[in-house]
Order: C-alpha cells, then structure tokens, then sequence
C-alpha cells in the first residue's frame, strides 16, 4: 500500500501583482521504506510543497488537490489530526537546527519532550530513552551530551539532535528539508549514512529536499525534478542520472563539477542563462523554455504533458533524448 499519495497539489500565496502560483500540480507517491528526493533550484516550489502537507503554511497560502497519507487525507484535515500524525508518524528534519531548536532548553529535555508528549512516558524513562537515541545517532558520550544546550554542540551535533527527535516515535515517514546544506563535506556523509542506515534498520521512508545533485545520487531510489512550481522529471535515481530527459535537467547534470585528467581538467562549468520566469500565473507552455538550447516554436506556445519516456522514467518535455543532449552540449561550450 502506497504510504503518501500526492496528487494535484497546488499552493497559492496572494501578492500585491496577484497571487503567486508556488506550486502547480505537483503529484507524486511515496512507498514504504523508500527514498524519494525532490530536487530542483531555490524557489521552484519543493520546501512550500512539503510544508503544506502537514498544516504548516501561514494562513495566506491557499491550497488544493489532494494528499492522502496511510489511507487519510491531510490536506483538509483538522489541526487536531494534524497534531497527532506531526511527530509520531510524519517527522521532520529541516536545514538549520539552531533555528528549530529552543536555545534555552537542553538538548535532551527537547527530545525528551516529544516522548512525554506522544508515548506519555515518564520523565525518568523519557530521559533513558532519549540517551539511547542519541546514541543510536551517533552522539559521543550520551549521558553527558543530555544537559548540553544548542549552542554548546556543533553543527553536525545538532542535526544529529534533530534526527533523534524525529525519530524518537519511530515515524513511518521522514521528511528531510536540506538537512545537509550548512554541514561541511565530512559531516555530510555521517547525516547521510545515518538516514540510510535508519532506513534500513527501521523501515522508515523518506522524503528528502535538496538542490545537491550528489546528495541525490547518493541516497535516493528515486528522483523528482521541480522547476518553476512543476514536476518536469521522475525516475529512478540511476536511469536519470545516466540518461536525464528534461533539458532542464540535463542543464543541472552538466553543471556538476566533475574530477578527471586530460581535457576535463579544464573544463569549465556550464550555467543555465536566463532567469526563472514569474510565478503568478499557470503557463500555457514551457516554463523552461526562454532558458532552452533546444527549445521550438511547439515548446513556446504549448505545455507538454508529464508523460512516460521509458520505463520507470517520465518528463514533461517535447524534446527529450540523447539527441537533444547533444544540441545543448554544443550549444553551450
């Protein structure tokens, strides 16, 4: 049974030039004890898509369609239920943990607090239990680290802090939001071995947002590429990165830099010119289409329907191929 199923999933926010249309109907599933990554730009919709899910958007956005988690739907549902599922069975994991956690509270009363709160431990057992997650996270002395403060830890500590909170009512989905961003190369890795390996000894999901291509790569099944509020790509992660489909995403492939001798030492990195274009409206073409090598006059009047490709992958592009690769490569030494 499909544990999150998003579908239509549109978000709104009014502005003084008209409402801004942040993400247009985004669908997508989530199985059990999968990794799906949402990758895309700053600003192409992936962070206000998952916020929404769980009631966490202001009261200005304005949304619609549909996103049924374990067989209910959360998009209509009462802050009541909301409340109950945030934390036990959907957790999340979000880019700055000294913004997430209380700066006057220990690191362990924290976590503890969510065990008193959805398990209605005791004080004395939510305290044990939080120093054997910390430990399952990889803490260094526990015990000790228990009456630490924020700001007396790292930041990859932290993020460690915030993982065990998520994970602490053993949830049956993660949701990831740049957990890695701030973290330097050595504590990236540790984050990400953590999660997969939390994957693979509890079962849980996740469902990871990022804009780092490698992050991607190295621990997603699979992969949704989100430009300008849409989904332009879906596959499984090594189909997709051996054969991209969108030019958008192949324009994010070449500008990954890459390690070698010979002629790719020198080789420079290729950017995407142009800008994203406004959000205010759903286009009737390709959003991508101003930025394209390739683009025709069929990509600029009319919009391409998300269709399979090949199997297990689908894009919303009326040029995809290796052909069309070629063009691109060409055309921006």
């Amino acid at each position: 049974m499909t544990l999150l199923d998003v579908r239509d999933l549109s978000v709104r926010f009014p502005t003084k030039k008209g409402p801004v249309l942040a993400v247009d109907g985004l669908t997508y599933h989530v199985e059990p004890g999968e990794i799906i990554s949402l990758v895309g730009e700053s600003g192409c919709g992936k962070s206000v898509g998952i916020l929404s899910l769980l009631g966490l958007q202001g009261p200005t956005a304005r949304i619609s369609g549909s996103a049924v988690f374990d067989g209910k739907e959360l998009l209509h549902a009462s802050e009541k239920h909301l409340s109950a599922i945030r934390g036990r069975q959907v957790a999340c994991v979000f880019q700055d943990p000294m913004s997430s956690l209380n700066p006057v509270l220990t690191v362990g009363k924290q976590v503890a607090e969510v065990l008193r709160r959805h398990r209605g431990l005791s004080a004395a057992k939510a305290k044990a239990q939080v120093i054997e997650l910390l430990e399952r996270v990889g803490i260094p002395a526990p015990a000790q680290r228990y009456s630490n403060y924020p700001h007396e830890m790292s930041g990859g500590m932290r993020q460690r802090v915030m993982i065990a909170m998520a994970i602490a009512c053993e949830p049956r989905l993660l949701i990831a939001d740049e957990p890695t961003t701030a973290l330097d190369v050595t504590i990236q890795a540790g984050i990400l071995e953590l999660l997969k390996e939390l994957r693979r000894d509890t079962g849980m999901a996740v469902l990871l947002v990022t804009h780092d291509l490698g992050v991607v790569a190295d621990i997603a099944d699979r992969v949704i590429v989100m430009y300008a509020g849409r989904k332009v790509e879906e596959g499984e992660v090594r189909a997709l990165f051996a054969n991209p489909r969108h030019q958008y995403t192949r324009r994010l492939m070449e500008a990954i830099p890459r390690r070698g001798g010979g002629g790719d030492r020198d080789r420079r990195l290729s950017g995407i010119p142009g800008t994203v274009p406004t959000l205010h409206e759903s286009p009737a073409a390709c959003s991508f289409a101003g930025r394209c090598a390739v683009a025709s006059e069929q990509c600029r009047t009319a919009l391409p329907p998300f269709a399979e490709i090949a199997p297990g992958q689908s894009a919303a592009c009326w040029h995809p191929g290796p052909q069309a690769a070629e063009a691109v490569t060409g055309a921006h030494p």
